[in-house]
């Protein structure tokens, strides 16, 4: 039989956990001249313009965080089965095929991945103990490159998302957890028993907590000492602790880093996301019982992040009138797409006694 021999060079260092093979049957285009997308055949002219703002992205990108050290942004958009939102494998980012919205309104977990280029491959943490190291850093990066290609206003309720989903974490563990800690200790536990949005949004507070105390110029300047000074190399809290009170002397005893880090819960010095868009939906789910409706004709044109934080704040007990009226008014069920969000399931108009549903919002179509 006749066999065929595939060589690839991997000029970078990277742990163990970021090496990933792909195979199947695979085609690619070219979006710019770091990056190209993989998928299969039939998905291919629908990926391609789905991801072609991807080189625009990386620019936007480097002047944040400096030089894209990795090479080429290339990334493969996987079969259904592929259970995450994506992985950050460098040169070949993996990412699932619920991206592929018709519109580009997903994207942003593109510069997620992105953005772990340089928090969580280049500055990688040494052990799951100090994951958020990795993924704190991660979300309030991929939130610096969203504000700058979407506008404060979406990060903005990005930022109130990821704080309903945290705090979901904490209701879910328990306040005085250690899995509420950014760092605890796992030692005969499975990590994926004690995996939340712990490590990444609690993280992201913190990260932005250091970011607004100091100033965004100087913290900046910090977070590019910091990439430089541990560039393809592990390393654990207590190393990056000491590094900043190197550079940001005074900084964590200031902000109660060491609460932040070792202790469960929310500290109360916490940063707060306030917007008038964020006031605006909350106000208008909050109404409900006072009559107040999305009106039809903006509600269809609403973001993902806008119907995220629409729904989550609904009341409790719409009952299955207003779910009909939702449904019939937005058309949910004819086209939709399923997230994890914090609202009432109605079954036989009772709502079920769980936080965390599957819910819908409309599927945006290209």
């Amino acid at each position: 039989a006749e066999t065929t021999t595939w060589q690839f060079e991997m000029p970078q260092p990277i742990p163990p956990y970021l090496l990933a093979l792909a195979v199947g049957n695979l085609v690619s285009e070219d979006l710019g001249p770091r990056s190209r997308v993989y998928t299969e055949p039939e998905m291919l002219e629908a990926c391609a313009w789905e991801v072609a703002t991807v080189d625009d992205m990386l620019r936007k990108a480097e002047e944040l965080f400096g030089e894209y050290r990795w090479g080429r942004f290339d990334f493969l958009v996987m079969p259904p089965s592929f259970p995450y939102g994506g992985m950050e494998n460098p040169r070949l980012t993996f990412l699932t095929p619920s991206l592929i919205a018709g519109d580009r309104s997903l994207v942003e977990v593109l510069a997620h991945e992105l953005a772990h280029s340089w928090t969580g491959n280049l500055v990688t943490n040494a052990t799951n103990e100090h994951f958020w190291l990795n993924e704190g850093f991660t979300v309030w990066a991929e939130r610096r490159i969203n504000e700058v290609l979407e506008g404060k206003e979406a990060v903005t309720l990005s930022s109130a998302l990821g704080r309903e989903a945290l705090q979901g974490e904490i209701e879910r563990f328990g306040a005085e957890s250690p899995y509420t800690a950014l760092y605890s200790k796992q030692e005969g536990v499975d990590p994926d028993d004690v995996y939340s949005q712990v490590p990444y949004e609690k993280g992201c507070l913190f990260v932005t907590l250091m970011e607004q105390t100091v100033g965004r110029e100087k913290f900046d300047t910090f977070l590019k000492q910091y990439m430089d000074e541990f560039q393809f190399r592990s390393l654990d809290t207590e190393e990056f602790l000491a590094f900043l009170e190197k550079k940001l002397p005074g900084l964590a005893d200031q902000i109660g880093a060491k609460e932040w880090i070792y202790g469960p819960g929310i500290p109360a010095n916490e940063p707060k996301f306030q917007s008038d868009r964020l006031s605006e939906l909350t106000k208008l789910a909050t109404g409900w019982h006072d009559g107040t409706r999305p009106d039809p004709a903006k509600a269809k044109h609403w973001p993902v992040a806008e119907w995220l934080v629409y729904l989550g704040n609904l009341p409790n007990d719409i009952g299955e009138d207003g779910c009909k009226w939702m449904d019939d008014t937005f058309k949910l069920t004819e086209g939709f797409f399923l997230f994890e969000a914090l609202v009432p399931l109605y079954v036989k108009g009772k709502a079920e006694p769980i936080k965390t549903y599957r819910v819908i919002a409309p599927c945006p179509q290209r």
